[in-house]
């Protein structure tokens, strides 16, 4: 975690790993419990940036998730999409997840 204060804002960068598609259920719970308590703790305006590998594919069809995601998702979405989709809309993300593929 790293963070960087100005006059007008404080900005917190947190790099994050997800457990692999393959870890247990309650190892990938723990992660994102441990995720919202950092949500948790920022301040209303400050700004809160989370890179990393979140082991995640989301769909193409981005029903139910208009919101969070774009239209532009990847074939079959995996349990870690899920939970990542899931996460945003419960922390209600006002933008978008921005797919990147690595090849």
């Amino acid at each position: 975690m790293a963070r960087f204060y100005s006059k007008d804002i404080k900005l917190t960068i947190v790099h994050v790993y997800v457990p692999t598609e393959e870890a247990k259920e309650l190892v990938k719970d723990k992660f994102y419990r441990r995720l919202q308590d950092v949500f948790n703790v920022k301040k209303e305006h400050n700004m809160l940036i989370v890179t990393g590998d979140m082991f995640a594919k989301v769909r193409e069809e981005n029903w139910g998730y208009e919101g969070i995601i774009s239209k532009h998702g990847i074939g079959r979405q995996n349990n870690n999409g899920e939970r990542l989709c899931d996460f945003c809309d419960m922390i209600k993300l006002k933008s978008k997840i921005v797919i990147s593929v690595a090849g």
